[in-house]
């Protein structure tokens, strides 16, 4: 019969082998869901990894083009940026693309003021 929270029936053996290989379906989904988002974030963070390796320009009045590689728990990824101190050394700015083994890009900007 129908297995619900008002039956009273007993469950038989088909019944119970059913539920189970459903079970294991949907826990086996569900793991590999968990691998493919783990993957990705691992990459991610490999980006980041190379973002903060990128150096930076230092010298007022120059640029400063930079690539990084950066890697994390298996993955990968590669960074290019750059940078520009203003003449008089008090401004810089310095932005980055980076791109990992997952197929995905980031990137980001930043501008600071030292006095």
């Amino acid at each position: 019969g129908l297995i619900s929270e008002q039956s009273t029936d007993a469950i038989n053996g088909s019944q119970l082998y059913s539920l189970i290989s459903q079970h294991k379906v949907h826990m086996g989904d569900i793991h590999n869901k968990i691998n493919r988002n783990n993957k990705a974030l691992r990459a991610g963070i490999a980006g980041s990894n190379a973002a903060a390796g990128l150096p930076q320009v230092y010298l007022p009045g120059k640029s400063m083009i930079a690539a990084s590689a950066g890697t994390f728990k298996g993955q990968s990824a590669l960074a290019v940026g750059y940078s520009r101190a203003s003449d008089n050394g008090k401004l810089i700015l310095k932005l980055q693309g980076n791109a990992n083994t997952s197929g995905e890009m980031g990137g980001s900007v930043g501008v600071g003021y030292q006095w």
